[in-house]
């Protein structure tokens, strides 16, 4: 299971909300996660990036259901 699979619902809502305004953020950031399994596994970029997006300031563990 990917990442983006993983997202809270909310936050994947946001990420709706927000490639309107961001498409090629958005889409970068929805590809990265699809490509990553483990959170570790994220640049502190990509990270940085979501956080920015999503308006928080939530650890990145704290974004995703456990397996």
């Amino acid at each position: 299971m990917n990442l983006f699979e993983r997202l809270k619902d909310n936050y994947k809502e946001e990420l709706t909300k927000k490639n309107i305004v961001y498409p090629a953020l958005v889409g970068y950031i929805v590809d990265t996660l699809e490509e990553n399994t483990y959170i570790r596994n994220l640049l502190y970029g990509d990270v940085m990036d979501l956080q920015s997006l999503l308006q928080t300031e939530r650890s990145p563990y704290e974004l995703f259901n456990e397996v």
